[in-house]
């Protein structure tokens, strides 16, 4: 098979043989290549910045918890005033811990997009999630997944209507122990 073109540099006929096909698939396979290798280098250092990221929470979290501890020390014996701000201190929820465990335990096609936390009495406090998705299982999934957590407690699905654009938001309440 032979397709005639002009090469218009030497002003002649150039025929696309076999040859030429060969040499031209192998340029594209080595493009492709090289394209395969940029992609590759590209998630290492994605990869890499994650993990970056990640040790520079864990040095926060310790950051924190430092400050945490050494303010705890600071106002255990100051007098009346400071008992109650050492009592709201000591009443502050640890949101760190939560929140690890609702990031693990999210499957990939459901999407939390408010958190949100009110006093119920003195010791618990109502957590209420309210997320999207596009598949039913996927927020069944996530319900059971949340049962494993600790500190949540009653765990109910208040609301799940489907909207138009296929996504079904939920809402979910739990009693939350800080």
């Amino acid at each position: 098979m032979t397709v005639p073109r002009i090469n218009f540099i030497e002003g002649r006929k150039w025929v696309l043989t076999y040859q030429h096909m060969i040499v031209l698939t192998f340029s594209w396979l080595g493009f492709l290549l090289f394209l395969g290798v940029i992609q590759i280098g590209y998630f290492h250092y994605l990869q890499w910045k994650s993990q970056s990221i990640e040790q520079e929470i864990i040095v926060l979290k310790s950051e924190t918890v430092f400050a945490a501890q050494k303010m705890t020390a600071m106002l255990k014996g100051q007098g009346p005033g400071y008992s109650r701000i050492y009592n709201l201190f000591e009443r502050r929820v640890r949101w760190s811990p939560l929140l690890t465990e609702l990031t693990r335990r999210t499957p990939p096609r459901l999407w939390l997009v408010e958190v949100s936390s009110r006093d119920k009495d003195s010791e618990q406090k109502v957590l209420t999630l309210m997320g999207l998705t596009h598949q039913t299982p996927v927020l069944s999934e996530f319900l059971r997944s949340l049962s494993g957590i600790k500190n949540l407690k009653n765990i109910t699905l208040l609301s799940s209507e489907k909207k138009e654009e296929g996504l079904i938001r939920f809402s979910i309440q739990s009693d939350f122990l800080p």
